[in-house]
């Protein structure tokens, strides 16, 4: 390999998304996960940060692994249009033309579309658990398991079969078993004797756990065609568990913190029709790792060998640990429950076996009323910016800016109500800082990138117009490269006498005439947003493209699309330092309060915060403006975020009214910090800090085990 194709690999890998890379070079096992981050954290002291590409790329090189490191990305990025069309080119250059054939006659089946395919991966990532099964000093027993009811999970009865008797089915008492929820994203496998990270919800089982079961099949999948014992058997051996937790999970919302509750999918709306090649999808938790999904197909041949119609095969995914896990069709019902490889006498057919779902449902029929659709509401207002169950931080009497994040969340309200919210507020600690922790921890899951940019909290915010909009571009990333293209302030160029001039600017270095002055009002107002939202735009590996395409003989192409769905910007503490005139200018340009019509399209997706006053050029146009006076929170609002903290964690009706009674006899004490304006708030709201995360420890302490 030459040193120009090494490097448009190595600058192609720097332009992929973290995670990306570490999941592509896990795929290959090259590169450890130790390896990965010692070398990224000496990364972190370079200005290039091209030493862990570098490394990556040579490594998969001299084990001639480079074609399987690409296809790994491909994977992960095939729906990103950009990174895709940079990919190509490499794929061309490096890969082998048959291995191309293979991949496109794999390509065989029912795409989905994208727009169905997040949802759906969100919604039941929260009810996907992994389960834990063992007894005190013995190795643990990996499953996954999906909640079909508040407080109920389905799973292969294999992961429990020690755990019950085999005569009567009765549940063994003494055995540590688990389910674990919101393992997501990057991690290690649990070990339910050690404490999860603080964002995995770990429940124990109830003391009666067992609702109903059947037992596992000897040598499931391990034969071709059934005789006609086994067939009999295969319909008694189903190979299912439906457990109870020890505490009404699906009630709960999927943050401490309140927001969406998780609720509990409704396995009723199931299918029990198939067809050969259609989608079989399942999410999982193989070996106890964070969760994943794979996306396979129904195999009608191999599903035909089974003659008692209880069981499918399909070539999706799995490890051990998956057992358990539920299979979907591409119309997202639930089709089967994973339980098996499919390896008839020994013999590696890369298809796996789920039992049917309409099996299962005819032996569930004595409980289905357990397994009724969830009636509750869906979401619970925030009430903590901290998802810290230890460490809570109420929000109090902030309802205004909580409404105006979700209507600025939504890309149909464009008026200026819904682009800018104002904190208006004098004197210290009275909350205005803290409507930044509110609005991130309000858009924390929501999806999609959210950069958050704050101006003004611990350095002041730059005078200058092409100051300010630098300051922006740099929190958001805008490749050096583009900053070659920032458009330079017009020159002074006059003879006239001072006093018949326009001041400079500031950094203007001269006096301008009428003609100049329009040309500097028109950069401030026109060519720098214009410069702003085509840079914060412009795809990272959009350069990596226009380099590999011409070596590929494919047309390169300008490559600018939305990088971010929406970005917030917090001006913060402009009671202390007002924006200068010239600041104000360019705000007005990047919000297009003068001419809403030229803003470009790029922009719409920016939210503004200005904390502690309203720049002078908002006042005209009406935004949505607090006024924060913490000297009013009292009684009404520790009773709304009390409901809300309750409703967001199930606890019980007097234990509710008990936290309503104690909350307000403090706050008609002689607590001498409730009397000082500037102490007020902050002692609010640690005492209810307190109060909610000594009952919220008190009444999960049992079911965490």
């Amino acid at each position: 390999m030459d040193a120009v194709k090494r490097q448009g690999l190595i600058d192609f890998f720097a332009s992929l998304p973290t995670p990306t890379l570490r999941m592509a070079v896990r795929d290959t096992g090259l590169v450890t996960e130790d390896e990965f981050d010692g070398i990224s954290k000496q990364e972190a002291f370079t200005a290039e940060k091209k030493q862990l590409p570098a490394e990556i790329v040579d490594r998969h090189y001299d084990r001639h692994r480079l074609p399987d490191l690409l296809h790994a990305v491909g994977r992960l990025i095939y729906s990103d249009d950009i990174y895709r069309n940079a990919l190509a080119p490499l794929i061309a250059q490096l890969c082998p033309a048959d291995d191309n054939h293979q991949a496109a006659l794999a390509k065989r089946a029912h795409t989905l579309p994208l727009k169905d395919i997040g949802p759906f991966c969100h919604r039941i990532q929260g009810n996907i658990c992994v389960v834990t099964a063992n007894w005190p000093g013995q190795p643990v027993k990996f499953g996954t398991g999906i909640l079909v009811g508040e407080n109920l999970v389905l799973t292969a009865f294999h992961t429990l079969d020690s755990h019950i008797t085999k005569l009567d089915r009765q549940p063994i008492p003494g055995g540590r078993l688990f389910a674990f929820f919101e393992h997501i994203g990057l991690g290690a496998a649990l070990d339910p004797d050690e404490e999860p990270p603080k964002e995995v919800l770990k429940v124990a089982f109830a003391e009666d756990w067992l609702v109903a079961c059947c037992a596992h099949m000897p040598d499931d999948g391990a034969f071709l065609k059934p005789s006609e014992a086994q067939k009999a058997q295969l319909h008694e051996h189903l190979d299912f568990a439906l457990v109870r937790l020890a505490e009404p999970v699906g009630r709960y919302t999927r943050q401490f913190s309140g927001g969406e509750r998780r609720l509990w999918w409704d396995i009723n709306k199931h299918c029990g029709t198939y067809l050969d090649d259609e989608r079989i999808i399942i999410p999982q938790h193989t070996n106890g790792l964070p969760q994943r999904i794979d996306f396979g197909r129904y195999c009608e041949l191999e599903s035909s060998y089974d003659t008692s119609a209880t069981r499918i095969r399909y070539n999706t995914e799995t490890d051990r640990g998956a057992s358990g896990a539920p299979c979907f069709n591409q119309r997202f019902e639930f089709v089967g429950l994973h339980n098996a490889t499919f390896r008839p006498d020994g013999i590696m057919l890369k298809r796996n076996q789920g039992i049917r779902a309409d099996r299962i449902l005819a032996k569930l029929k004595s409980v289905a009323s357990l397994l009724a659709p969830a009636s509750l509401k869906a979401d619970v207002p925030l009430w903590s910016v901290s998802n810290d169950p230890a460490r809570p931080r109420p929000i109090l009497g902030r309802s205004q800016l909580l409404g105006w994040i979700d209507s600025a969340a939504d890309d149909r309200k464009s008026a200026t109500e819904y682009r800018c919210y104002i904190a208006d507020a004098d004197g210290e600690r009275v909350g205005r800082s803290f409507s930044r922790e509110i609005l991130e921890a309000a858009r924390r899951g929501k999806g999609g990138e959210e950069p958050v940019i704050v101006l003004g909290n611990g350095e002041q915010i730059p005078e200058s117009a092409e100051d300010f909009v630098k300051a922006l571009a740099h929190q958001l990333r805008v490749p050096k490269e583009e900053f070659d293209r920032f458009p330079q302030r017009p020159s002074a160029r006059s003879s006239l006498a001072p006093d018949l001039l326009a001041p400079s600017a500031p950094g203007g270095g001269g006096l301008y005439e009428t003609g100049d002055l329009d040309k500097l009002e028109k950069w401030k107002s026109e060519d720098l947003p214009n410069w702003l939202g085509v840079a914060m735009h412009r795809h990272p590996a959009a350069a990596m493209a226009a380099v590999a395409a011409p070596a590929a003989g494919v047309a390169a192409q300008e490559a600018v699309r939305p990088r971010h769905h929406r970005v917030w910007i917090v001006l913060d503490n402009l009671h202390r330092v007002p924006l200068s005139s010239e600041v104000e200018d360019v705000l007005a340009g990047l919000m297009g309060l003068n001419r809403p019509e030229a803003l470009p399209v790029n922009l719409h997706a920016m939210r503004w915060l200005c904390l502690g006053a309203t720049p002078r050029v908002l006042l005209p146009h009406r935004p949505t403006v607090e006024k924060l006076r913490p000297d009013a929170i009292g009684a009404a609002e520790t009773r709304a975020v009390l409901d809300c903290m309750i409703a967001s964690n199930n606890l019980p009706a007097h234990i509710a009214e008990f936290l309503h009674g104690m909350v307000e006899s403090w706050l008609k004490g002689d607590d001498p910090r409730l009397k000082q304006t500037h102490l007020r708030l902050q002692a609010i709201q640690s005492h209810m800090g307190n109060a909610a995360a000594h009952f919220h420890e008190k009444f999960r302490s049992g079911a965490r085990g």
